[in-house]
């Protein structure tokens, strides 16, 4: 039983190493951890490459697999006439965690599974490319893996026959370490490099320990009768989510799913039914909302609308790294909020119920930055920035028994319609 990692589900899933096209060097060494059951055809572990076959031309290196024939390959090329393709007959398909190698020190490549003794060839030739680094698929996001991705990391030199014996006993050279993703966030659709700051960002992936936190809604909500005052012109409205399906069915209230939902229609995050999209709604009149796609299921985010006098804007962030941000720059006179109340999990009548779990809900009087952003999706949630927070409801932590507060003002959820909210242990 494997505690940590990514199961990339072989459907349209791969992990997307942001801001790598700096990762290009004359020297490489690649380390990487993976699990699989038997799967079929050909599918990639790992890419940093153009797509094609080697011999009708491609430029850079990447780790395939051959069902048919049982064969692990490590490919390094610069067109179709200079390449090189490692290959080792192992059966990978035993459902077994496995440790890969790939050296190549400008002349000569190795390709080390396990422990086993490697297999060599000579390759001398420029694989820079602009590409991202993906994991779990080819670098066109095709030939997707089913497989658990453990551990990622990248030397921008070859390691050393000694350095490679440690490596292998569990001793990570620092030497030239550009990537190491250790992918034990267990939370969140962003995994990070410990080493350089870029993120990779998960596409049809799973945690395989996710984090159990907040308060799960399946039938209702919760009211807070904070009486907030503030212009809807000039706030934001914060929450930190997990939506278990975009669309459940039925008629839209049952099909639709709020978030949080303060001073009635005039600010709300929700998402609709008909889209699967994920929305912020801010309604005088008319309805005037922006709308981002770029949004899973089972997932924590952090999403959050900000009103600057004219302009409306969604974020949606994930592990200090903001994903998506869509915007409008005509919104009009949406008005004031006058002893408002804060609806989390549905609507004010108990309606557009949400499905899945909140771990805070916020809203600021004013435009909050992408700073803040950034650090309350990191955790930050559970000390966010008090300037201007006029109401706080944490779900994260609370224990059997509790009764969610909104802890600015100390009121109270009161139960909205007939909720079933679940308060889970957290995990910290």
């Amino acid at each position: 039983m494997y505690s940590k990692g990514v199961y990339l589900t072989g459907v349209n899933s791969y992990i997307e190493l942001m801001n790598s096209n700096n990762l290009n060097f004359k020297e490489l060494t690649v380390f990487f951890r993976f699990r699989m059951n038997k799967t079929s055809s050909l599918k990639y572990l790992l890419s940093k490459s153009t797509s094609g076959a080697l011999t009708t031309g491609l430029t850079g290196w990447r780790f395939n697999y051959n069902i048919n024939r049982y064969e692990l390959n490590f490919d390094l090329s610069e067109s179709s006439t200079n390449y090189l393709r490692l290959t080792i007959n192992f059966n990978i398909f035993d459902n077994q965690l496995h440790e890969v190698i790939g050296r190549w020190d400008g002349v000569l490549a190795y390709l080390w599974i396990d422990r086993k003794a490697p297999v060599g060839g000579a390759f001398i030739g420029n694989m820079s490319n602009s590409l991202p680094i993906v994991i779990g698929a080819s670098g066109d996001y095709l030939y997707s893996s089913q497989c658990i991705f453990d551990e990622l990391l990248i030397w921008n030199r070859a390691l050393t026959d000694a350095e490679i014996s440690k490596l292998q006993n569990g001793n990570i050279p620092q030497n030239g370490l550009v990537i190491h993703m250790t992918f034990n966030e267990g939370i969140g659709v962003v995994t990070k490099d410990v080493v350089s700051g870029l993120h990779g960002k998960m596409v049809n992936c799973r945690w395989v320990n996710q984090q159990i936190r907040g308060m799960y809604f399946d039938n209702g909500g919760l009211n807070f009768t904070s009486n907030l005052n503030f212009s809807y012109n000039y706030c934001s409205i914060i929450t930190v989510f997990k939506m278990n399906a975009l669309a459940r069915g039925g008629n839209p209230a049952k099909g639709r799913c709020c978030v949080v939902h303060p001073g009635g229609d005039k600010c709300m995050i929700w998402n609709d039914v008909g889209d699967a999209y994920l929305r912020t709604t801010n309604y005088d009149g008319i309805w005037k909302a922006v709308a981002t796609d770029d949004f899973e299921p089972m997932h924590i985010y952090v999403a959050v609308g900000v009103w600057n006098n004219n302009e409306e804007h969604l974020y949606l962030a994930s592990n200090g790294v903001i994903v998506d941000h869509v915007y409008r720059l005509d919104l009009g006179d949406c008005g004031d909020a006058v002893d408002k109340a804060i609806q989390v999990g549905s609507t004010a009548i108990g309606s557009y119920k949400h499905h899945g779990e909140i771990l805070a809900s916020f809203v600021y009087n004013r435009p909050v930055t992408e700073d803040e952003i950034k650090y309350i999706s990191d955790g930050g949630w559970v000390d966010p920035p008090r300037d201007g927070l006029i109401s706080w409801v944490l779900f994260d932590g609370l224990k059997e028994g509790e009764t969610p507060k909104d802890l600015i003002n100390n009121v109270e959820g009161v139960n909205i319609g007939t909720p079933r909210p679940v308060i889970r242990k957290p995990v910290r």
